[in-house]
């Protein structure tokens, strides 16, 4: 918003030279700066006081008349904080580095990007303020899928991540994650059961993801990573009611809409 601001200023009178000097490194290392603004506003208190200790200004401002500039300085100091400084994304990048907090968002090779954009999140918000707002992050899911040309993104719902234990196979290990469809009422219903009934096209697809991970792969790996998943698919089911999370209690993920929370 920011830079669309500042781009914007060619429009304007003498708009062309304020744009290339706000663009100047020196003067973005100045803004960056997060005593930039409060100086600012210390300086104008400053050039107010000494110019009402002047005789002829005295008995134009008055007491009352000081505490509303006062407020306007303020007042305009927190607009070019908003306009110009905050919505920059070398501000949240310096954070970033300043307070190492937000983790980096990986998305491995056959992983949905927004199964790893919610991951992402949960994990950020643990140390951090939580930063899955709606808009924060759409804004995210639409750069991952419709502005990067290495992901593909099959769905827009993110699936419940189920952690169900970890093997190990020739002293390396290998985590079970299952990826629990019927947190979005669309999806679930493409995991019919198949002649098995013990079993599902979903999890029957996660046992054979992870078998092929394994080389060479155990025998009857499949069958038995199937039968694993689904009882701890049916413990997670028949605890949920107990969890702390509202979300899992409800069996929906966390960019579950309104709707669905509140039927």
């Amino acid at each position: 918003v920011g830079l669309k601001f500042r781009s914007s200023f060619v429009n304007m009178p003498m708009g062309p030279m304020l744009s290339d000097f706000l663009k100047r490194e020196k003067v973005q290392m100045v803004m960056e700066h997060p005593l930039f603004c409060v100086s600012l506003l210390i300086l104008l208190q400053v050039i107010v006081h000494c110019i009402s200790r002047i005789p002829s200004m005295k008995q134009h401002l008055y007491p009352g008349v000081q505490v509303a500039i006062t407020f306007w300085l303020i007042l305009i100091v927190s607009i070019l904080q908003v306009v110009l400084v905050e919505p920059d994304n070398a501000v949240d990048q310096a954070m970033h580095t300043y307070e190492g907090k937000l983790p980096d968002l990986i998305i491995y090779e056959d992983e949905e990007p927004v199964d790893a954009l919610i991951k992402w999140g949960k994990e950020a918000a643990r140390k951090h303020h939580p930063i899955v707002r709606e808009p924060i992050y759409n804004e995210i899911f639409d750069e991952l899928c419709n502005k990067t040309d290495k992901l593909k993104c099959t769905r827009s719902r993110a699936w419940e991540s189920l952690k169900m234990g970890t093997m190990t196979y020739y002293g390396v290990p290998f985590d079970i994650e299952f990826f629990n469809p019927d947190v979005d009422p669309v999806s679930r219903n493409q995991c019919y059961s198949t002649d098995d009934k013990y079993s599902n096209h979903c999890v029957e697809n996660a046992a054979d993801k992870f078998c092929r991970r394994l080389i060479p792969p155990p025998n009857d790996c499949k069958n038995d990573i199937i039968k694993h998943m689904m009882s701890q698919l049916e413990l997670v089911n028949s605890n949920r009611l107990d969890a702390k999370c509202s979300y899992k209690r409800l069996g929906l993920e966390m960019d579950a809409p309104g709707r669905e929370l509140y039927k």
